[in-house]
């Protein structure tokens, strides 16, 4: 074996792990990847946890930023049998009181849902929907930049306590390097802002 080749071991076979493994095997490295239990995936395995005949989401079952990530898409993985089913209502979560908060892909349908706040929601969702593939560049541009952009929306007291908190945190870990020369950007938008001024400012940032 060539010993000019470098290794990388990978813990966990979970999706990040396994992601991470592929990356570094991709980049011309040995890859050893460890898993503890018997099969990989972590916790997007799926498990007979109950009643014979049924099978469980051990630990996820949704994954709506998955089924646009630049990353998995640029690999084969239907090959291997991925196939992404897309619900009417991807998820819900059944309250106290006996209601439920529901997901709905129907972002019409999610803004009458939320009341007085969904007009805002839709107005900073639908942007990153409609232009996904635009979106999916500007993050891409920000890795290959190594720019992490920690973007805080609202206002009052705790919004400015947890800005004040990032940003300090921000000087601290690019005092110490902690991050390897990743640049860390805090940027703080009001609640009512411009979805459009707020997407204009993050790509600003990465450009």
């Amino acid at each position: 074996m060539d010993s000019a080749i470098k290794r990388a071991c990978v813990i966990g076979s979970g999706p990040n792990g396994l992601a991470a493994a592929i990356v570094l095997a991709q980049a011309g490295m040995r890859v050893d990847l460890f898993e503890a239990e018997a099969e990989p995936g972590g916790a997007v395995r799926t498990l007979p946890l109950t009643l014979p005949g049924f099978r469980h989401d051990f630990g996820s079952a949704v994954y709506p930023f998955a089924a646009g990530s630049p990353f998995f898409s640029k690999l084969p993985l239907a090959n291997h049998g991925l196939e992404w089913i897309h619900g009417e209502a991807p998820l819900a979560h059944p309250l106290d009181d006996g209601s439920a908060v529901v997901l709905e892909r129907n972002l019409e349908q999610a803004e009458r849902a939320l009341g007085a706040d969904g007009k805002i929601w839709r107005g900073l969702m639908q942007p990153a929907a409609d232009d996904w593939m635009e979106f999916e560049a500007v993050l891409e541009k920000a890795n290959a930049k190594r720019v992490f952009v920690v973007a805080i929306v609202g206002h009052g007291r705790k919004h400015d306590a947890t800005l004040t908190a990032y940003q300090q945190a921000a000087r601290k870990n690019a005092a110490q390097d902690k991050f390897g020369k990743v640049h860390v950007e805090v940027v703080s938008f009001d609640a009512v802002t411009d979805p459009d001024e707020i997407a204009l400012d993050l790509i600003t940032l990465v450009s």
